[in-house]
């Protein structure tokens, strides 16, 4: 077997793993949780069964409505200001278009994204 095939299995296989690890996490939390009451955004199950002791946690996910916060930024207090964070993003169609002496070159960095390999099965038709 080729090192792409067994890869293409792999990543097959992987993906329903993948798929089947999640679905069966959230019925065993929704077990061992059940009906308990979140403290805080969250609520933790500890217990045993068989010769594995397990951890079951759920929390709350926390966001913001951006087209939300923008309508209602200008009535905000500063200590409700204070909760909200901006992290910058590179822009990277505008950073393309800058000149070589753009000073903002000295603050980007760069490393290697993980490489992308698509593969599809093709099955003999008997042509």
């Amino acid at each position: 077997m080729s090192k792409l095939q067994t890869w293409f299995e792999m990543s097959q296989l992987l993906k329903a793993t993948k798929t089947r690890e999640a679905e069966l996490r959230r019925e065993l939390c929704e077990e061992y949780i059940g009906d308990s009451q979140m403290s805080n955004g969250r609520v933790t199950v500890k217990g045993h069964e068989g010769h594995l002791d397990y951890k079951a946690v759920q929390a709350l996910s926390y966001g913001l409505d951006k087209d939300l916060l923008d309508a209602l930024w200008g009535d905000l207090t500063d200590i409700d200001k204070g909760c909200v964070t901006f992290k910058p993003a590179l822009g990277l169609a505008a950073y393309k278009r800058l000149s070589e002496d753009s000073l903002i070159h000295e603050a980007v960095t760069t490393r290697l994204a993980m490489p992308t390999l698509s593969v599809e099965e093709v099955l003999d038709d008997g042509n």
